[in-house]
């Protein structure tokens, strides 16, 4: 015992907070802040992310190309698709109404509808006239690709059209039977910038028949409204001039 100092064997010794209990209170405030910043994102997004629908859209960037950009689209009108085809209407008018802000009047449409006969129903067109349309051939048996994509590379070939570039937008839920080589040949000669296969519903795998060489550079996007369609449009349209499709800001009213 030290001389002066008292032994109190009766007070407790100082408990020593658990490890958890200590962390907890940071992890807490750490979880609380993440879930603040996670909400002002998606309100962020709303505001300034991807459109939901073209009317809401603009194109943001510089054009990287310096010539006109074209869209060839090939809509299936099978049987399986036809009850996407006023949708589709929809979409397509939502693209002219887009192009009309964001685009150039060289900028231009075609259009072929497909089963197991094809044709022409839109010859390249600019983006700023609202088209009236051919004639649509009697449906077919069947579902090919290959004589839609012919018919319009003879369309783009009567128009003597250059493009910066050109897409391919082959609307349909894949089931199409074509033979495979017959299919990349037509593709081949078409001598697309860019293909793209656009399919209803929101998920599942890629269809059979786009995988391999040539058919698996197809990039596939999928729709299940009109709202969504318009977007891929849009989409594909700054994807060939170099842009970015923003949402468009809401103008404020002025004090």
């Amino acid at each position: 015992m030290i001389p002066g100092r008292a032994l109190l064997d009766d007070v407790p010794a100082p408990t020593r907070t658990p490890l958890w209990r200590r962390l907890l209170r940071p992890l807490l405030a750490t979880l609380l802040v993440l879930g603040l910043l996670g909400f002002c994102a998606l309100q962020i997004r709303k505001q300034l992310g991807p459109p939901g629908s073209l009317d809401q859209a603009v194109l943001e960037g510089t054009r990287r190309v310096t010539g006109p950009v074209c869209i060839d689209e090939a809509q299936d009108v099978s049987g399986s698709m036809e009850r996407y085809t006023a949708l589709r209407e929809q979409a397509v008018e939502q693209l002219f109404l887009f192009a009309h802000r964001e685009l150039r009047p060289t900028d231009q449409l075609a259009e072929a509808v497909f089963s197991g006969t094809a044709g022409v129903t839109l010859p390249p067109t600019s983006l700023h006239t609202m088209p009236a349309r051919q004639r649509a051939p009697e449906p077919g048996d069947g579902t090919l690709l290959a004589p839609a994509v012919r018919a319009l590379t003879d369309a783009d070939e009567r128009a003597d059209r250059e493009c910066a570039a050109r897409a391919l937008v082959a609307i349909s839920d894949g089931e199409v039977f074509d033979d495979p080589a017959d299919l990349r040949a037509a593709l081949v000669d078409a001598a697309y910038t860019r293909v793209y296969l656009v399919v209803p519903g929101s998920v599942g795998g890629r269809p059979e028949v786009f995988k391999g060489d040539v058919l698996g550079g197809a990039l596939v996007r999928r729709f299940s409204d009109a709202e969504r369609l318009g977007v891929i449009f849009g989409e594909i349209a700054a994807e060939l001039t170099g842009e970015r499709l923003e949402q468009r800001q809401v103008e404020t009213g002025r004090a």
